[in-house]
């Protein structure tokens, strides 16, 4: 798997950090995560986001219905366009896995920018939840937000 989301990132051309793999049932859960979502979050509101999202119990009981959680941790220089760049890597990796894993399910690194213009209509399509709409406390990965890194996850049954 590790070496696939090398390749693809290249081709992305996506800068990524480090990948690592977690045990689902050991993310941490903060339902402050989406607190950050809802006051000062520009997002806030759009399909993929708060309070368009499950509620905190169902994100919990999500996450742990996997088996495998592939973090990947990202170093944005420009932010906006890598951000772009890393969704769109991890819903090609999420499409490309799917045969072998029907319930693979990509979370991206802030909120959705997939789309050059949200038109508000590809969302069901396109956009995933990003990890602070899931919930997920980022500490679980050994990652402090103040050092600039962003984290994308493929989640795998």
């Amino acid at each position: 798997m590790k070496k696939l989301i090398e390749d693809k990132a290249k081709n992305f051309g996506v800068k990524i950090e480090s990948i690592i793999e977690i045990d689902p049932k050991k993310v941490k859960m903060d339902a402050r995560a989406r607190w950050k979502c809802k006051f000062g979050c520009e997002y806030y509101g759009r399909a993929s986001c708060p309070p368009n999202v499950p509620n905190f119990e169902e994100c919990a009981k999500f996450i742990k219905s996997y088996k495998r959680c592939i973090v990947i941790i990202f170093k944005f220089e420009n932010y906006m366009e890598d951000k772009r760049k890393a969704q769109r890597l991890l819903l090609d990796i999420e499409k490309t896995i799917m045969p072998e894993h029907p319930f693979a399910f990509a979370i991206f690194p802030g909120g959705c920018d997939v789309c050059d213009v949200c038109d508000g209509k590809s969302c069901k399509t396109k956009a995933r939840p990003s990890v602070s709409a899931m919930c997920i406390d980022i500490t679980s990965f050994n990652i402090n937000w103040k050092d600039g890194y962003s984290v994308g996850l493929i989640l795998i049954e």
